[in-house]
């Protein structure tokens, strides 16, 4: 009970706002609202209360020589894998602080939040029993391990790329439900800006950036496809390839896509697979996203692969993996908030951005509506595009990589040894500690 009241003490504050606004925007009232609400919170603190009946074991056997290291990995595993709707990890309140996540590259985002977590328990054991040296050294080692392990890997990074891919990343501030006005006019008079006229300044300013990157589109417009036919006119016009989100229809409804425009015809496409449980399950019928082919890297010139995510697919660590290890020079996001009505769910987003670029140490260049773009290099440093709350395009110099960190080769086995090791090295404690009464 204590496990799943500090769950929830965790997860409510800022989020209730957030949640409920998306709820409302879709339809939801009363209490089917407040049903949805309280499932989401409550899949938020079950890893609490799950933590919490492991904590109580451990406290009873009294070997507490392991306990921090076990626990932290366990709770972070139990954070990092839990399958919650905007999966939020911890480590958004530190990943502005780049020397403290460098250590991802190595076991990912769960053998970071483990390491963290160990230096918590370590210091509650040590405050409320001073003499528990072991404790107190699993407050330090971990903290001392990411700060040192940080700073030789930024100055390993901060060498100057040997390859770019100049990107123009675009920030739009539209609302909810776009029209086809606000998406399509050529004014240059109004505000917002719309696609055509953000497409438009961005190409006036930097004639010279190799691609456009268009933000994830406002959920309905009115007529979808007239915004890719839209894009692959400007990419004809300003001779610069551009890769739009829009919807496209099949005979089982309409789906996002993107599609990597170089004039009148496509040169490939990306499906969303990945879509938000109740927001998006309208959006494509799950049958047809589970048929659908994995999508893959689009490929520019010069032999560049660029992986694209479209919002939500962020979350999904392993598609980003699987891209990189296929030749993903980059990633590129391409996201819309406008849903949420609040900038904290784009802060979350951009954390999470952070820690993919540093696990798999992969530039990646984001175009955002109603929230954050810009560019994070492979080091997880963030350069914006413009203040949040306002449009606008700036044309980023994109860092290229080939080399796969070891989280690009192993994945999470790193994470998943470290916790068998620390398992094993509990039991054998609390085994000890009876024999010996």
């Amino acid at each position: 009970m204590w496990g799943l009241m500090g769950g929830l003490w965790y997860a409510i504050p800022g989020r209730w706002t957030t949640f409920s606004t998306a709820l409302s925007a879709m339809g939801f009232a009363g209490w089917l609202e407040l049903s949805y609400l309280v499932v989401f919170f409550l899949s938020y603190a079950l890893p609490f209360a799950i933590f919490a009946l492991f904590w109580q074991s451990v406290e009873r056997t009294h070997a507490q020589a392991w306990a921090p290291w076990f626990g932290g990995f366990l709770f972070a595993g139990l954070i990092v894998f839990w399958p919650s709707v905007f999966p939020y990890t911890p480590l958004a309140m530190i990943s502005s602080q780049v020397v403290w996540i460098q250590l991802a590259e190595v076991g990912g985002e769960a053998v970071l939040l483990g390491l963290l977590l160990t230096s918590n328990l370590g210091a509650a054991l040590w405050l409320s029993e001073p003499r528990q040296l072991q404790a107190l050294f699993a407050c330090v080692l971990p903290l001392a391990i990411c700060g040192l392990y940080g700073v030789a890997a930024l100055a390993r990074w901060n060498e100057s790329p040997n390859q770019v891919l100049s990107v123009h990343a675009v920030q739009s501030n539209w609302p909810r439900l776009a029209t086809d006005h606000l998406l399509l006019r050529d004014q240059h008079s109004t505000r917002p800006l719309s696609a055509v006229e953000l497409s438009r300044a961005a190409f006036a300013a930097t004639p010279s950036c190799a691609i456009q990157l268009w933000p994830e589109t406002a959920r309905r417009p009115q007529a979808p496809d007239r915004l890719c036919e839209r894009a692959a006119q400007l990419a004809a016009e300003y001779e610069r390839p551009i890769l739009a989100t829009c919807h496209a229809y099949e005979d089982s409804g309409p789906y996002l896509a993107a599609r990597l425009y170089d004039g009148a015809t496509p040169l490939q496409a990306h499906r969303k697979l990945r879509l938000v449980p109740v927001f998006e399950a309208a959006a494509a019928p799950s049958k047809d996203r589970a048929n659908s082919p994995q999508n893959v890297p689009f490929s520019l010139a010069n032999g560049i692969k660029l992986m694209l995510a479209i919002c939500y697919e962020i979350y999904f660590r392993h598609d980003l993996r699987r891209a990189v290890v296929e030749g993903a020079d980059a990633l590129a996001h391409a996201a819309n908030f406008s849903i949420f009505r609040s900038p904290r769910i784009s802060h979350w987003d951009l954390a999470m951005s952070r820690l993919r670029a540093v696990e798999l140490r992969r530039s990646i260049v984001r175009s955002v509506n109603a929230g954050l773009a810009g560019m994070v290099d492979p080091t997880g440093r963030w350069t914006p595009t413009a203040p949040q709350g306002t449009s606008g395009a700036q044309c980023h110099q994109v860092a290229l990589n080939s080399r796969l960190s070891i989280y690009a080769r192993v994945g999470d086995g790193v994470f998943w040894a470290l916790l068998m090791l620390f398992t094993v090295l509990q039991l054998r404690g609390a085994t000890k500690r009876q024999r010996n009464g």
